[in-house]
C-alpha cells in the first residue's frame, strides 16, 4: 500500500504542472492523507539532531494538525526555517487533552515506575497548566508494567 501511495504521489508532482490549481489541490489532498499514515521507519526531528527511529515500536495515537496554513512544510525543502515555521504553527494549535483522557501509562519493567512517578510529580507540572496534585495522582495511579502484567497473562 505504502509504495503505491508513493507512486502516485510521484506521479502527480512529476506529471502535474505546480501553476496549474487543479494539480496544486490534487497534490495538497494527497499529502494531507499522507500524513495520517505512519511510517515503519524513518527519520525523526528532535532538539539534538535528525535521528532514525522505527516507529512501529510506538503506540501511540497520531496528531495531525487541521491546519491548511501549512502548505510551507508540505512543498518547501525541510530545513531548519521550515521547521521552526511548522514549530510556530503547531504550538499555536495544541493538542489539548485532560488527565481523564488518560487510562493507562505503561512501562516495561517494575523498576521504570518510580522515576515515572517522579516525573508526573516534578516536571509534568511545569509544562502541563492546570495539572492539580489530585490530577498527578490519578496519573500516577494509572501507571502500570507490562512486567508486572506478564505474570497475570
Amino acid at each position: 500500500m505504502g509504495s503505491r501511495l508513493s507512486n502516485l504521489f510521484t506521479y502527480v508532482k512529476e506529471n502535474a504542472p505546480l501553476q496549474e490549481q487543479a494539480a496544486l489541490d490534487a497534490r495538497l489532498e494527497m499529502l494531507w492523507t499522507l500524513q495520517y499514515i505512519k511510517p515503519l521507519e524513518g527519520t525523526m526531528m528532535r532538539s539534538d539532531g535528525p535521528i532514525t527511529a522505527e516507529f512501529y515500536q510506538e503506540s501511540e495515537w497520531r496528531y495531525v494538525l487541521q491546519d491548511r496554513g501549512t502548505r510551507h512544510v508540505l512543498f518547501e525543502p525541510f530545513d531548519k526555517d521550515v521547521m521552526l515555521k511548522a514549530n510556530a504553527v503547531t504550538a499555536a494549535n495544541p493538542l489539548a487533552f485532560t488527565v481523564d483522557d488518560i487510562r493507562y501509562l505503561f512501562v516495561a519493567k517494575d523498576a521504570d515506575i518510580p522515576p515515572l512517578y517522579d516525573f508526573i510529580n516534578s516536571e509534568m507540572p511545569k509544562h502541563w497548566k492546570n495539572l492539580g496534585i489530585n490530577q498527578a495522582k490519578v496519573l500516577c495511579s494509572r501507571i502500570v508494567s507490562q512486567e508486572s502484567l506478564a505474570h497475570d497473562l
